[in-house]
């Protein structure tokens, strides 16, 4: 059994209904023009005034049958080409009904009367009424006309005909009304298809970050906390080279964490620059230099690209040189300053290549990240 109340499910239905009730409409211009029209057509051929002017407007019609038979067949509708499609057949009705004889009006030469607003309703299935009802009067409207025309005296059959246009009518805006509300409600069910759907993506994202900031935050909370810790119970001096130096580390990647949710052009560069003003305020001359175009890169390798050189950017005595450089097959962070010896970096990411140089009282620090270029992963 189908859920309803599923937006999607609700869509599905309506679509499946839609197309047979478009189906059904072709199928009954197509009986009336095949299985009455054509024998009352041929049964009349030799009473018309203008036969060949009936007979175009007959081939006419068939001709648009036939074509919504294949656009249902392909998936398509008349969009655009449905309201012209239209007018050519109240064209197509008046060339008909003005080549009858006054006895034929209503009668079973009459054909076009009755099977007009069917084909109407092919070429103008899902519209809204607004432009679908005008039409089928209008086009009711000139068999009326005539008929007032020619038995104006007659009340009779000035009255059955009427009856009998009115009906016609009214079971084709029927139909037609029908189509047109599906249209909507279908309509309607694929926004709330996709309002549903980014609903959830949204949540499932929400969920993502959030558990991927826990983990961010359990990762520093192993390196900050006993550092927190040993100032607060006094095991650690305050004033002790490498405790200042802990001290600096953490608070740059505390900054650069915090960075991490702010919504910036460039998150590299914006988380970088939270780790920079740790180190100018700490009094340390920081020169950042960016070269080439540096593409989106995921959280956690903008996190490993970043590490290494943090620990020279908040560790230098007075001035580092910063580059960021982004090539089409890489992207690399690299850290100069005359900062205490480092420890090796054990950064474990196959991403990530971490690259140390000590020369002349400097280190120099490279973190280096291939990008995933076409036919291979790096």
């Amino acid at each position: 059994m189908v859920d309803l109340r599923s937006p999607a499910a609700a869509h599905e239905v309506q679509d499946e209904f839609l197309r047979k009730l478009r189906l059904s409409t072709a199928a009954i211009a197509g009986a009336v023009l095949l299985l009455l029209d054509g024998p009352s057509l041929l049964l009349a051929l030799r009473d018309f005034a203008a036969p060949a002017v009936q007979i175009t407007a007959y081939l006419y019609l068939c001709l648009l049958v036939v074509v919504e038979w294949l656009l249902m067949r392909w998936g398509r509708s008349w969009g655009k080409a449905g309201r012209p499609a239209a007018v050519t057949i109240v064209i197509a009705h008046v060339a008909a009904t003005a080549s009858l004889a006054p006895g034929q009006v209503l009668e079973q030469a009459d054909w076009s009367t009755g099977v007009v607003g069917w084909v109407t309703l092919c070429v103008l299935f899902g519209h809204p009424l607004s432009t679908l009802l005008p039409v089928l009067l209008l086009e009711l409207g000139i068999s009326a006309a005539s008929l007032v025309a020619v038995a104006h005296a007659d009340e009779e059959r000035l009255f059955g005909g009427l009856v009998a246009l009115t009906a016609i009518l009214a079971f084709q805006v029927c139909v037609g009304g029908t189509a047109a509300a599906l249209v909507r409600l279908a309509a309607a069910a694929d926004a709330a298809h996709r309002a549903v759907e980014e609903t959830t993506t949204t949540h499932r994202v929400a969920i993502g970050l959030h558990e991927a900031r826990k983990a961010r935050y359990a990762e520093l909370s192993t390196s900050a906390l006993p550092l927190l810790e040993g100032l607060l119970s006094g095991a650690l001096d305050p004033a002790d080279p490498d405790v200042r130096r802990r001290c600096g580390i953490e608070a740059a990647r505390m900054r650069r964490l915090f960075a991490e949710a702010d919504d910036a052009e460039d998150p590299l560069l914006h988380e970088l620059d939270a780790c920079i003003d740790v180190a100018e305020r700490r009094g340390i001359e920081v020169h950042l230099e960016v070269n080439g175009p540096i593409p989106p890169l995921p959280r956690p390798v903008r996190h490993l690209l970043t590490e290494a050189p943090l620990v020279v950017v908040t560790t230098a005595r007075s001035s580092v040189r910063l580059v960021v450089l982004g090539t089409p097959d890489a992207v690399s962070v690299s850290a100069v300053g005359d900062c205490p010896p480092i420890a090796p970096q054990e950064i474990g990411d196959p991403r990530v290549v971490v690259t140390q140089l000590t020369t002349a009282g400097l280190r120099w620090v490279r973190a280096e990240h291939k990008l995933v270029t076409a036919g291979r992963r790096s």
